[in-house]
């Protein structure tokens, strides 16, 4: 008789070097209703994470390479004072116009948008990012053949969820909107990728 796991060491990351990096936004993930503190109370608020793609940098993940990816986390929400709203603000290099005032905005119309990443690694962390910024008009933008993803809880895909890394598919499981689709769908059985607007109450 036994009891055995595998043993696994930490892969070896390569640094990704600290500065502005012509980026495009390559996915959008909604991950649900989640704990969020702020002034030391806990409530429970929509996130969202956003990923950006650097073309010209592909580090080596262990001994694979893959195309170098950053992400941020955010509040599901554009008030003038959220994160979320300020870094939209950033990416387009203007504020929204009075137009957009109290009107859904819809976020998935931003995947594939150019930017500045501005970034930092400490040595065996995850780059960080620090700010964005708009894209230089006067420069080409850069061009990936990686697709342009999102996932939503209104048209869930499977298989687009089973390719996101244990730790982002476990916060997802923990939000009653993933347990609302496991509900619908016990099998997980993939289906196709819907690109239906993410509308966001502003």
């Amino acid at each position: 008789m036994s009891l055995t796991t595998i043993i696994k060491k930490n892969q070896l990351r390569e640094q990704l070097p600290d500065a502005a990096h012509p980026s495009l936004l390559r996915r959008i993930i909604e991950l649900g209703s989640l704990p969020t503190v702020w002034n030391n109370v806990t409530t429970i608020r929509p996130r969202i994470l956003l990923t950006w793609v650097i073309p010209s940098i592909t580090l080596m993940i262990g001994d694979q390479p893959r195309p170098a990816l950053v992400h941020k986390e955010y509040l599901f929400s554009l008030q003038k004072n959220a994160h979320l709203y300020k870094d939209i603000v950033a990416m387009r290099g203007h504020e929204f116009g009075e137009e957009y005032d109290n009107t859904p905005f819809d976020i998935l119309s931003l995947l594939g948008m150019p930017c500045l990443v501005t970034t930092k690694q400490e040595t065996g962390k995850k780059p960080v990012i620090l700010k964005l910024d708009p894209y230089p008009e006067d420069e080409f933008y850069p061009e990936t053949d990686l697709a342009f993803q999102s996932l939503t809880y209104a048209h869930f895909d499977w298989s687009l969820f089973n390719s996101l890394s244990k730790t982002i598919q476990e916060k997802m499981e923990r939000t009653r909107q993933f347990q609302q689709v496991l509900a619908n769908n016990p099998t997980r059985q993939s289906n196709s990728i819907n690109e239906t607007p993410l509308n966001l109450p502003v």
